[in-house]
Formats: structure tokens, C-alpha cells, sequence
């Protein structure tokens, strides 16, 4: 508003008063300096400020910037142009307004919470602020020397850069801290908002020296995420392809409940020149445990118990020993998880269960032998009541690559096998040299060797 009045002479009485609202004035000579503008941050980062500072200079934002003051500057700048343009004779009383019918109400409290309750009241149609936002102002105000604040700011841009590599958001990473610091103090109880969990430990957590321990985590999730791609040099592990077979099934889990246990046993174990298999054999039997309890008990509350105990377990170094359910029952309920939250976990060790299978890609899809439009695929030798009951069994579905599986869609089991030959999947290639046509009989094979392969797994992992 400031930068469209001020070289108007017309409206120099309005650019004056303007102007005095941001910026240090000259009493005597009403020169503006822009330079040494009112509005000031106790919270926002260095960078975020210079970036806020220039626009206050410049009346510009950078093209293409990303950051929320220059997007926000660049929307209402807009809009305000376009006002100016279409309503010329009322853009002068739209300033007038601003500067007589708008008060800027300062609110003081005496602590954060009230704080935080307010803001949240007075935005609640705006975007929530975010805990990491919270715990990012906490560390930079209980920093005290200045040095530790450039330093800070460097951290954070790195440990948010590295959170987009790891596929998750800031907050996620203190979230998976949060359980190393429960592991640490042997706490098992159960969790909290996140918030009231750093609020508890702020004095002890949320200071400069949170940063390394986050960043060590997050460049371990990174290497994770990306299997392998993006590997800093502080990892000293190298996974074995088995491990990142045993990776990409916890992937396919129903929570995310898992990486709380990973976490605490690459930070405990990951100087342990037998690392990767000691960690295979933990995975494997942290899967069955995961697997089996679901089955039995599929809620995500089923197993969080036990995780908490598990994490302790594991950063006091002790035997991990996990609990058992009946496979008898697990047999019994497996067909029941033949769609829904599982069923991708289990189709991938079952496709492991091979152990000539290599690691398949990250991009995968449900394949559906036999197609749900099956009367539109040219599977002739089938009736409804039987291609109802095969359509969603486990020996109706194998993993295949998302291009290929696109590919086929609808077709007739023939079509079909020429695009099994070309995926990865052993499952599918021995599809392909299948002679015939796609069964009932074939479908009630496949789901019993499905069944032993998952059931021998289990067994063996207990």
C-alpha cells in the first residue's frame, strides 16, 4: 500500500501516515526510512527475517519464492492491484480505511499456553500451527549466544531439507524422537500429545543440543525412505538386500507404530560390526509379531503396548523376546485379510518367500488374476458364483510392477501372460509359462501354497 501511494504527490498526506505505521520517520523532514521499519519478530528465524525485512525495503517478493511471506505479500499485493485497476476512485478510501477503522490489538500473556490457546481460537479458519513450529521457536529463544543461533538456523534448514528426502514432515521426526527420549527414561506409559510431551522435558529437550540427535535420526529415516539412494556419511550401516526386503514389508504395515522400535535398534546396535544380521533376524521376528497380533487383533491399539515395552527392551540392550499368538487361530482368520490393510504386506512376503526373488521395485500394484470385470476379459470358463468367491482370495493376487499392471487391466488371462513375462516377479513369470487357461482349481492352489508360505514364515520367526 505504502509503495503505491508514496510517489503520488496528490497523496502525500496519506503516504505520511502510512509510512509512520512501518517504518522510522524524520519528525522534521518526513523522510522515510526504510531501512528501519516497526515490525519486528521474537520468533521467526534469521532467514525468514531477512526475507520479511526486504519485502518491508523493497516492496518486492522474490519470483518463484516458497516461503509463506513472500507467497502471502505476492497474493495480496495482487489483489490489491486488481482493486486499484477495476475501482480506481475507491482505492484511496480502501487505504483510509486500513488506517483509521483497523486496530492492531496487542494481546500479552504470561504464558504460552494461554498464548497458544488464543491464537488457535482467533485462527480457527486458518491453517493450525504446527508443534514443530512451537518447539522451533522454543529452541531459538533458549538459545543465548548469538553464535548458537546462526548455527541453529543452518540446522534446521538441513533437518528440514532431509524430512522432505525421508517422506515425512518436521513434526514426524520429533515425533520418532520422542520415543528415544520414552526408551531413554524407561518409559512405557502411555503416549501423549505431542506438545505436552516437550512441554514436560523442555528445559531438557528442546535447547540447541536436540539438533545432532535429530539430525542423526532423520538421515537414517532418509536412507530408509529411499532405500539407499540418499546415504549420509555419519550412517556407518549398509544394508544387505534381505534387510531392505524385510524394509519395504514394514513399509506396507497398517501404522507407522513400527519405526519407533527401527529407530532404537539402529541408534543402540549401529556400530555392531554384525549389524545387518542381527538386524535381519529382529526384523524378521519383529514382522511376525506385528503380523500375527493384527490378525488377531486388527486395531492399531492392539500393539502399541507392547512396542513402548519393546523399545525400552531394546535400549537397555536386553533379550527381546516377543509374544506369541496361536498360528492355529492365525491359519483359521488369514482369508479374512484378503482386502484391507494387510493384504499388501502379506502378498510381499509372500512373494519373498522365495528366496531367489529379488528386492522388487517400490512401485507396485494389487494384481487381480482373474479381473473384476472377468465377463469383459474373455474368461469364458468361469461362472459368477465362483469367479465371486476367487476375485478377492490371496490366490487371485500377486505384486506387479505399476506398468505393467496398468497395462493389462481388463484383459483375457492369454494378453495377460505376455506382460507377466516382463516383470520382476518370479510369481508372475511363472504365470507367464503357465499352459492354459486362469481356474478355479488354480486360484485354490495358489491360495494354499500362499497360506503355508506365510504360516512357514510366522513359524520360523517366532
Amino acid at each position: 500500500m505504502y509503495f503505491k501511494v508514496s510517489n503520488k504527490d496528490v497523496l502525500k498526506g496519506l503516504s505520511s501516515n502510512v509510512a509512520k505505521c512501518l517504518y522510522e520517520v524524520d519528525k522534521l523532514s518526513d523522510e522515510v526510512f526504510l531501512n528501519n521499519n516497526k515490525l519486528q519478530s521474537l520468533v521467526a528465524l534469521e532467514d525468514k527475517i531477512e526475507i520479511f525485512d526486504s519485502i518491508l525495503t523493497n516492496g518486492k517478493a522474490k519470483d518463484n519464492a516458497r516461503d509463506n511471506y513472500s507467497k502471502n505479500y505476492s497474493y495480496f499485493l495482487s489483489a490489491l492491484n486488481k482493486y486499484a485497476e477495476t475501482n480506481p476512485e475507491k482505492w484511496q478510501d480502501v487505504c483510509l480505511f486500513v488506517l483509521e477503522r483497523c486496530v492492531v490489538l496487542p494481546i500479552e500473556c504470561d504464558k504460552e499456553d494461554t498464548a497458544l490457546k488464543i491464537f488457535e481460537t482467533l485462527n480457527d479458519r486458518g491453517l493450525p500451527l504446527e508443534d514443530a513450529d512451537i518447539f522451533k521457536a522454543t529452541i531459538y529463544r533458549n538459545i543465548t549466544e548469538e553464535e548458537n543461533k546462526n548455527d541453529f538456523i543452518e540446522d534446521w534448514k538441513n533437518l528440514t531439507s532431509i524430512c522432505e528426502k525421508a517422506g515425512m514432515g518436521i513434526t514426524g521426526i520429533f515425533r520418532l524422537y520422542s520415543h528415544v527420549v520414552r526408551a531413554e527414561t524407561n518409559d512405557t506409559s502411555k503416549e501423549i500429545n505431542l506438545r505436552d510431551f516437550y512441554k514436560k522435558n523442555n528445559s531438557d529437550i528442546l535447547n540447541i543440543t536436540i539438533m545432532p540427535n535429530l539430525l542423526e535420526l532423520v538421515e537414517f529415516w532418509q536412507y530408509l525412505h529411499t532405500g539407499g539412494e540418499f546415504k549420509a556419511e555419519s550412517i556407518p550401516v549398509d544394508f544387505t538386500e534381505e534387510n531392505w526386503k524385510q524394509i519395504q514389508v514394514l513399509y506396507s504395515y497398517a501404522n507407522d507404530y513400527w519405526k519407533h522400535p527401527i529407530s532404537l535398534f539402529y541408534l543402540k546396535n549401529k556400530n555392531n560390526p554384525n549389524f545387518n544380521e542381527e538386524f535381519l533376524v529382529f526384523q524378521k521376528k519383529f514382522i511376525t509379531f506385528l503380523l500375527t497380533r493384527f490378525i488377531n487383533n486388527p486395531t492399531v491399539n492392539a500393539v502399541k503396548n507392547d512396542i513402548f515395552k519393546l523399545c525400552v527392551n531394546i535400549w537397555k540392550g536386553e533379550a527381546v523376546n516377543f509374544p506369541q499368538e496361536d498360528l492355529e487361530n492365525i491359519k483359521n482368520r488369514l482369508n479374512d485379510f484378503n482386502k484391507g490393510k494387510l493384504t499388501f504386506a502379506l502378498l510381499l512376503l509372500n512373494a519373498y518367500s522365495n528366496n531367489n526373488q529379488a528386492k522388487l521395485t517400490d512401485s507396485l500394484n494389487i494384481e487381480h488374476i482373474l479381473p473384476k470385470k472377468w465377463e469383459k476379459a474373455n474368461f469364458t470358463n468361469w461362472q459368477k458364483e465362483d469367479a465371486d468367491k476367487a476375485m478377492n482370495m490371496f490366490g487371485n493376487k500377486i505384486l506387479l510392477e505399476e506398468s505393467i499392471n496398468k497395462s493389462l487391466q481388463y484383459s483375457s488371462f492369454n494378453y495377460k501372460k505376455d506382460g507377466y513375462k516382463n516383470s520382476k516377479s518370479l510369481k508372475a513369470k511363472e504365470l507367464a509359462s503357465k499352459q492354459g487357461d486362469w481356474t478355479m482349481a488354480d486360484v485354490e492352489k495358489c491360495n494354499e501354497d500362499f497360506i503355508n508360505n506365510i504360516l512357514t514364515f510366522f513359524e520360523a520367526n517366532r
